[in-house]
């Protein structure tokens, strides 16, 4: 710390309370402090105390008393301590360069505020590193009482937050966010059975069908607690995926129809696991199925009379 030149503000110099000077630290929850924070001085140690005693930086944080000697131009202060966090760790560029560098086991960071690290590494944990110079702010070195507010200190601070990883409750949750669109789509396909090959299914078969992709659901969630997601979503898709081609094979009065079901229905499978993995691209992967769906079924019955269908004689043109 260097002693500000204040020769270009209103202070006088003879009016500055030097025996009244501390150094604040603001900390927006105080309960992550894990033991006495202590400031080494020029050499001395001086215990912190709670309160920031700084409205800018906010009221919580910790402060510490410094004794000023007014003939030096430099002192000399360090401080560590530990803390814990639950959401996120965020810095104000107060100094003439600030430079931070976080290190962590935790695999899905997210870089915030108005500077991002000019070195980053993602992969089981992670690092990162931040250079800010002071020209990159529109405060400066010194300022005094209000010609400075904290929205102003707000707007320049920077630092990373901790993204929740999927958990496999998380990820039950986003499956059976799917269910209707799943169901539909295998109504569709027996539907298409139906229409296209003259095979005739009654409504109670349907339900059936329905209430075994229901089930996929429940049993994904049991079984999960007791063995974990993926061996339970394997475990899930192979019952389920069985117990449906068994009964398609009657319904549909053959087995390769069957057999298409079944194909039809890992493929679906495989493609929502892919989705419920993935974080930021999971509507994007569910849009282009629907579209891929879509297509696909405006392709098979483009030649279908509809009108014929409804009067119960199917005709192809």
């Amino acid at each position: 710390f260097e002693m500000p030149d204040l020769s270009y503000t209103s202070v006088r110099l003879n009016e500055i309370q030097w025996d009244k000077a501390y150094i604040s630290m603001g900390i927006t929850d105080t309960r992550g402090i894990t033991q006495q924070i202590n400031l080494k001085w020029n050499n001395a140690d001086i215990a912190f105390e709670p309160g920031s005693k700084n409205p800018i930086a906010g009221a919580n944080g910790v402060h510490a008393f410094v004794p000023i000697d007014t003939a030096k131009k430099t002192f000399d202060f360090t401080y560590t301590f530990d803390i814990r966090g639950s959401e996120k760790l965020e810095f104000l560029p107060f100094g003439g360069e600030t430079k931070v560098d976080i290190k962590s086991n935790w695999s899905s960071p997210s870089f915030t505020g108005a500077y991002l690290p000019n070195e980053r590494n993602v992969a089981d944990g992670f690092s990162a590193s931040w250079s800010v110079s002071s020209f990159g702010r529109s405060y400066p070195q010194q300022w005094v009482d209000s010609e400075v507010n904290a929205q102003t200190l707000a707007d320049s601070r920077f630092g990373m937050s901790l993204i929740r990883s999927v958990d496999f409750y998380t990820k039950i949750n986003r499956t059976i966010k799917y269910a209707i669109m799943f169901i539909a789509i295998t109504f569709l396909a027996f539907f298409l059975f139906e229409v296209l090959s003259k095979v005739r299914i009654h409504p109670f078969q349907y339900l059936l069908v329905g209430f075994a992709l229901a089930l996929f659901y429940l049993l994904l969630l049991s079984l999960s607690e007791k063995f974990g997601f993926l061996p339970a979503y394997v475990i899930s898709t192979i019952a389920i995926i069985g117990l449906i081609t068994s009964y398609s094979v009657k319904v549909l009065k053959a087995n390769k129809k069957a057999f298409i079901v079944s194909g039809l229905l890992f493929l679906l499978y495989s493609y929502l696991y892919i989705i419920v993995q993935l974080e930021d691209l999971a509507l994007l992967y569910g849009s282009i199925l629907l579209f891929v769906l879509l297509a696909l079924t405006m392709y098979l019955t483009r030649n279908i009379d509809w009108y014929q269908v409804d009067a119960g004689k199917q005709t192809f043109s």
